[in-house]
């Protein structure tokens, strides 16, 4: 359409400053936030453009192209003055404004635009419907447009495309500014795009590139200020309008005339270039200062005007008492809003954004420098620094404590006080002073009965006093032993018994070779049944509340029978160190009758056929130490350092460690059938099928889940378990079961006995073949071909061991300290394993030397141990000697010899009378 034209002439409206244009979405109760001030104006005054309004609330101007300005304030209110058109009542509240020769626009505060003036002859007044959550607007010559959603709404005349930009760059506008006939925006990305009126050669559309922070529009040009402070102008530059100064820097704000330009500096003053459409001084009035924003008429210029902040009440230095609450204050004059933040020793205080701050419950803590920074949008001043010292009065936090020593020690009185410093001590005792005792401790060499008594400290500042409370002091003589245990020689399975007699005592520990024995703190020590493994040397700690002493050391022989017909073998690691020394695993040579064997952490047990337990090895927390009434014993086992032991009635026995509760929680059971020990935990069987657990239970491996029962047979590992239930199948529970170790294959049938490693498991079927689940790093799952069924099996850490039907042992997986190597002997009839190493019980053999055919006829026959072990007359008691006619004969036709027997050089000699025979064999056999 073509727009009409007024004998107002041509008119135009441009943001006013980019500060201003920042905040013009706010709500009007926000707009006291803004930058308040005063309004000036300069220029013509022929139809009162300069006599500006008094209100001091100012936050947005506008000024229209001939006679007419519109202010903005705080509270919503929009106020004219000039001859310019009425505000209508229903514009406000407001959060912006745009002021033309023929009509104004508003955004209310609840986002709708609000248009007056003289004529909607173009439709400039005729707001859109669709126009709504408005932010901002600008008034042209003919047209309006408002800001809604980051893109532009325009509205009335059109004929040079003024209303708004295509809509293929309409979007993401953060500011928008009208000339006569064109218009620009400001992206949020900082780059700006103009539109309209092309005349000139498009010099009013000719945007410049780059990125800028604010934007406005006057007749026929327009400006952009960069964020470094210099400003670019373009399009038509008839009076010198779009020439900026080429000195021009330090730019805060930016606007537009007619023909002419304005920039508002950072000190607050302003240059203006181009001219008036009439004869006027273009140069703003003296004493125009502190300008935050400017805006321009065709033949006027309109600022916005902030007083300097200035502080007139600086914060006073203090010294108050420690839990004292402290009242920082300063006054501020200038331009509202004015901000205050505090500081301490140069530091933001987080909280200190008030012209007052305060400090609760002070401590020295809070000494310091404060001063505060007061900011208005013109700048910023600082307080002088205002100290607080804080006086803290004496306090003790550490009182002197009673103390019991024997004379001859050595006592240190001590106490830990607070307080401004210095602080003054003077001890004291049974409340009088102690000459020269006046610091905060006090020393008593060699003490002596007569420094017994009652002491106290007396604390004190340049204000304040406290005393302390009494500390005892209670000098006592040493111990004295009357009697010191004397030595002892028992034979194998007696008791022994220690005993010391002393006075002015309280306390007992007996030491064995020097290592305290758990439990052993009486006046006697005794051992229900020493064993070799008891032999050694006994002494006792005898001790009073402040003194002890050691008696003489007594030593404990045990006469140990000697060895029968079994034998046990070790092979793998032979030191385990157990957190403190090396430990010697191997097991000992004065081994006689075992049926069984079973390996720990740094310990091992053998199983007697007696019933009776022995044990060797690490003996740290008592798990070799065979506790009273652990007879009878049909099955034993092993933990890291306990041991578990099942006796014929089905009664369980565990001792040794019991931080995990190894020993100390065996549930109440009946009728046990099977045992099992893990690392730190046990599992047992009961003749219902029930299994039952204790020990460590953090990941489960104690409690056996549901569906377990009824079982027959346990296995434990170093952190899970397995039971083998009566229908031959296995489960698994516990542990982290990162390689599957409690998880058995599916299909897993006929087994009858499991065992368990660090992380693998095994499984005795009963035709005799192994199965092997779990970790393989050591090739523990790599099961070798067996020359024969095994019948037992036993786990190592990471590596497996069999017992084959022939008396022979297989040894797989981790062989790094030669646990796999099992040395080639005789028959083997049980196996156990732990850790690195292995242990095995072998059926000692007897040898028979060639026989001696002698002079008169009759034969000689020497029989001795395989082991190089002598005879003993025990033995030669159970050992028989037979003869034979056929060697391939049935056993009834081997005759036994009635003939008398002798030891000579630890071996049996017998001799056949029968003499004249061709041919004669011979076998001898020991009987159990």
């Amino acid at each position: 359409m073509t727009a009409p034209k007024h004998a107002f002439g041509r008119i135009f409206c441009c943001l006013v400053a980019a500060t201003i244009a920042t905040f013009s979405h706010l709500a009007h109760a926000q707009l006291s936030h803004l930058p308040a001030g005063r309004v000036v104006a300069w220029g013509d005054n022929s139809q009162l453009q300069t006599n500006v309004p008094s209100a001091t609330d100012v936050v947005a101007i506008s000024a229209n192209g001939d006679c007419c300005s519109l202010a903005l304030r705080a509270n919503g209110e929009v106020i004219r003055w000039g001859a310019t058109l009425p505000v209508p009542p229903t514009v406000g509240p407001a959060i912006a404004i745009a002021a033309g020769s023929q009509h104004h626009l508003a955004v209310r505060a609840n986002g709708t635009v609000a248009a007056w003036g003289l004529s909607d002859d173009s439709g400039q007044l005729t707001v859109p419907s669709n126009v709504t959550n408005a932010t901002a607007v600008a008034v042209g010559e003919f047209n309006s447009m408002a800001l809604q959603a980051s893109r532009v709404i325009g509205w009335g005349a059109n004929n040079l495309n003024q209303r708004e930009p295509a809509l293929v760059v309409n979007t993401n506008i953060s500011a928008i500014a009208a000339g006569a006939n064109h218009g620009v925006a400001l992206k949020s990305n900082g780059t700006v795009i103009a539109w309209g009126n092309p005349g000139n050669g498009g010099l009013r559309l000719a945007a410049p590139s780059g990125t800028f922070s604010a934007i406005a529009a006057g007749a026929d040009h327009s400006l952009a200020l960069r964020s470094n402070g210099t400003v670019v102008a373009w399009g038509l530059n008839t009076v010198g309008q779009s020439s900026v100064p080429p000195t021009l820097s330090g730019v805060r704000a930016i606007g537009a005339g007619g023909e002419h330009s304005i920039a508002v500096l950072t000190n607050g003053t302003v240059v203006v270039w181009g001219r008036y459409r009439v004869d006027t001084t273009n140069r703003p009035p003296a004493g125009t200062t502190n300008l935050i924003a400017a805006t321009g008429g065709f033949n006027h210029s309109v600022g916005l005007r902030l007083d300097s902040v200035a502080i007139t009440t600086h914060p006073q230095s203090q010294t108050v008492f420690e839990g004292a609450t402290v009242t920082f204050t300063a006054d501020a004059t200038g331009g509202q809003p004015i901000n205050y933040q505090w500081f301490k020793n140069g530091t933001v205080i987080g909280n200190g954004t008030n012209s007052t701050f305060q400090l609760f419950n002070v401590t020295t803590n809070d000494i310091a420098n404060y001063f505060v920074r007061v900011r208005n949008a013109l700048g910023e001043v600082t307080s002088s620094n205002a100290t607080l010292l804080v006086n803290v009065r004496v306090s003790i936090l550490e009182q002197p404590q009673s103390q019991e020593a024997g004379v001859g020690d050595n006592i240190n009185f001590r106490v830990v006080a607070r307080g401004t410093p210095p602080l003054g001590y003077q001890w004291r005792r049974n409340g009088v002073d102690i000459f020269g005792a006046q610091s905060s401790t006090y020393i008593i060499p060699n003490v002596q009965e007569t420094n017994a008594g009652n002491y106290t400290v007396v604390i004190t500042n340049s204000f304040s006093s406290v005393t302390s409370q009494v500390a005892v002091l209670i000098v006592q003589s040493p111990p004295t032993i009357t009697q010191h245990p004397v030595n002892l020689t028992v034979a194998a399975g007696s008791s022994a018994t220690f005993s010391v007699a002393a006075d002015n005592a309280i306390g007992y520990q007996w030491l064995k070779n020097g290592v305290p024995i758990p439990n052993a703190t009486n006046t006697f020590y005794a051992i229900p049944s020493a064993q070799a493994s008891d032999a050694a040397g006994y002494s006792v700690i005898v001790s009073n509340s402040f003194s002890t002493v050691t008696s003489f050391t007594a030593t404990l022989t045990v006469t140990v029978p000697p060895p029968t017909s079994v034998t046990v073998l070790g092979w793998g690691v032979e030191q385990v160190f157990n957190g403190t020394e090396w430990i010697d695993v191997r097991p000992p040579n004065t081994l006689g009758n075992v049926t069984n064997v079973a390996v720990g952490g740094a310990h091992s047990l053998a199983l007697r056929a007696d019933g009776t337990v022995v044990g060797w090895g690490d003996n740290s927390f008592g798990q070799i130490g065979i506790p009273p009434g652990a007879t009878g014993i049909v099955a034993i086992a092993a933990g890291q350092h306990h041991s578990v032991a099942l006796r014929r009635d089905g009664q369980v026995f565990a001792w040794g460690r019991s931080d995990n509760f190894q020993q100390t929680t065996v549930p109440p059971h009946t009728n046990v059938i099977a045992i099992a020990a893990g690392a730190n935990h046990s599992l047992a069987v009961q003749s219902n099928g029930v299994v039952i657990g204790w020990g460590r239970n953090d990941d489960g491996r104690a409690t056996p889940p549901p569906g377990v029962a009824p079982a027959r047979n346990v296995g434990a590992g170093q952190d899970h378990s397995l039971a083998v239930r009566t229908i031959s199948t296995v489960r698994g529970w516990g542990g982290q079961n990162v390689y599957g170790e409690a998880s058995p294959s599916t299909g897993l049938d006929g087994v009858i006995a499991v065992a368990a490693g660090a992380n693998h498991s095994m499984a005795l079927q009963s035709h005799g073949a192994v199965v092997v689940w779990g970790n393989n790093s050591f090739g523990q799952r790599n099961v070798p071909p067996f020359a024969a069924p095994a019948k037992a099996i036993a786990s190592g850490a990471n590596h497996c061991v069999a017992l084959l039907q022939d008396g022979t042992v297989v040894a797989w997986g981790n062989n790094a300290n030669g646990q796999t190597n099992f040395p080639t002997v005789g028959s083997i009839s049980a196996i156990a394993a732990g850790g690195d190493r292995n242990l095995a019980v072998k059926l000692r053999q007897l040898d028979m030397q060639t026989p001696v055919r002698l002079a008169n006829g009759r034969t000689r026959l020497t029989i001795s141990n395989d082991d190089g072990l002598a005879v003993t007359p025990e033995q030669m008691n159970r050992v028989q000697v037979l003869a034979s006619s056929n060697l391939v004969s049935t056993s009834a036709s081997w005759i036994a010899l009635t003939n008398a027997k002798s030891i000579v050089s630890g071996s049996i000699r017998v001799e056949d009378t029968v003499t004249n025979l061709q041919r004669r064999f011979y076998r001898a056999r020991e009987n159990p």
